[in-house]
């Protein structure tokens, strides 16, 4: 969830948390969705949480097409 108001902000005051840990939760989720869709349509997952595994595919994949 993304808020920004400008009082807010410039108090520097919360405006809600989440519970410890429901952040992970959230992402585990969200890799595996991500995983369910590239499998289906490139057979293989895409491990989105780990920028230097994803950028090292993009740029291989690049290689390859060159």
């Amino acid at each position: 969830m993304a808020h920004n108001v400008l009082e807010t902000s410039l108090n520097s005051s919360e405006i809600g948390s989440f519970e410890e840990g429901i952040d992970n939760k959230y992402f585990e989720v969200l890799q595996n969705l991500v995983n369910e869709v590239h499998n289906k349509w490139f057979g293989d997952p895409f491990p989105f949480n780990d920028p230097t595994k994803a950028d090292t595919k993009e740029f291989l994949g690049l290689l390859e097409e060159n």
